[in-house]
């Protein structure tokens, strides 16, 4: 089995191993998820390794604000459900 990564620029990497992905691998494409979940689509390896400040603001702005989205929607739905 050879799993894919996506890329910047929506260009897919195959892994080549035919063992369970190791930690880094594992850690980045749920990262990656995360991010996407967040609203930011093109989170890449580079915003971890070569990190620019525009950037880095952006996807933490993003991150907290997804917190803050979820955090008011579960006291809702506490709300709601009595």
């Amino acid at each position: 089995m050879k799993p894919m990564l996506k890329a910047p620029g929506n260009k897919c990497l195959k892994l080549k191993y035919d063992e369970p992905p190791s930690n880094f691998a594992l850690k980045f494409s749920l990262r990656r998820y995360i991010m996407e979940c967040c609203g930011v689509p093109d989170f890449g390896f580079r915003d971890l390794m070569k990190p620019e400040y525009a950037r880095t603001r952006r996807n933490i702005s993003a991150v907290i604000n997804f917190a803050k989205f979820r955090e008011e929607k579960v006291g809702l739905c506490r709300l709601t459900a009595g």
